[in-house]
């Protein structure tokens, strides 16, 4: 079974702290992980008298949870969140940052560059997003996959996915659903184009329906063993649209995939399928991330952003995408 070993909760004082922070709580009890909790205010100066006080309101807030006290830390600094959430990361060895939803600034979320967009975009852990308003206790997990690539069954990012939500599920005592989007084979579409009768329409879909949903249970026979107690869906369309309806449908508590948060301007206009998952979804996401690598990550802290190193980044995240 994986677990987690080192957890980082943001914690931001913003809607859906509270829920970010016991889920944090909840996940380093039942892997027995250490928890840092990080709060980083928002001036530009290191006002030390300020940073105390707040360390000690986030110790009373912390000091009646379930945890040994051993297992958890306040981390409190004054700075940029996204530079002190990195050198955090690398620096405890941090595999999983667990943070609020983020609200307020569509345009940084439509380019991809709020707060969890910047995230995956330096650093290479998973990343659970929550969302305020959800169950406290998961009852249904769903994963997407992509059965219909190349040697699915052997995808590393299939395999991570699937390990981490049935760990998960498992750990929850939640449903765990698979679930893959699929859409006809360019040969399919061309035959669908031209004139044939209504039962060989139907028989062109029925196939092709029987095939993805023949792909989709190879790979978790593969992944999680033909004995796993997991459903396996299979949904025809768009992948967006079609993981998006069925988390509505079946009433979701968590989406597990796959993410990579892309380019801005590439992003402004031909979108991102993470980030659309991320914002439409209505419930909470837990992305899974190419195989950590931290020396390929350059450290933010100390120096802003500059456009030329989110191009390399993301070119090193979408090669290791394909690893």
């Amino acid at each position: 079974m994986k677990r987690f070993k080192n957890i980082l909760a943001i914690y931001d004082l913003g809607i859906g702290a509270e829920e970010t922070l016991d889920k944090a709580i909840d996940l380093a009890r039942q892997n027995e992980a250490d928890l840092k909790v990080l709060h980083v205010l928002d001036v530009r100066a290191d006002y030390h008298d300020l940073i105390q006080e707040r360390k000690k309101l986030m110790n009373r807030l912390l000091d009646g949870i379930n945890l040994e006290k051993t297992r958890f830390d306040v981390i409190v600094r004054s700075g940029d969140l996204l530079s002190e959430a990195v050198s955090c990361v690398e620096n405890e060895q941090i595999d999983l940052i667990v943070a609020p939803t983020q609200y307020g600034n569509g345009w940084a979320q439509l380019l991809g560059t709020d707060l969890t967009a910047e995230l995956m975009r330096h650093t290479l852990c998973p990343i659970w997003v929550v969302r305020p308003g959800g169950e406290k206790y998961y009852r249904k997990i769903v994963a997407a996959v992509n059965a219909g690539k190349k040697n699915a069954s052997q995808c590393p990012i299939n395999k991570r996915i699937l390990e981490m939500a049935a760990s998960l599920a498992e750990r929850e005592g939640a449903d765990l659903d698979v679930l893959y989007a699929w859409e006809f084979s360019k040969e399919d579409k061309e035959r669908l184009l031209s004139e044939l009768p209504d039962h060989v329409r139907y028989d062109i879909s029925q196939n092709a329906h029987f095939k993805a949903q023949d792909a989709l249970i190879a790979v978790k026979h593969a992944i999680l063993g033909s004995d796993h107690k997991s459903r396996a869906v299979v949904r025809y369309g768009d992948m967006e649209d079609a993981v998006l309806d069925y988390l509505k449908q079946s009433g979701a508590d968590l989406l597990v995939s796959e993410g990579l948060p892309g380019n801005p301007l590439v992003n402004a206009f031909m979108g991102n399928r993470t980030l659309r998952l991320l914002n439409q979804s209505n419930c909470s996401v837990l992305i899974s991330r190419p195989k950590p690598q931290h020396n390929m990550i350059k450290t933010l802290s100390g120096h802003p952003y500059r456009g030329v190193e989110l191009t390399q980044t993301d070119r090193v995240l979408s090669e290791n995408a394909q690893d």
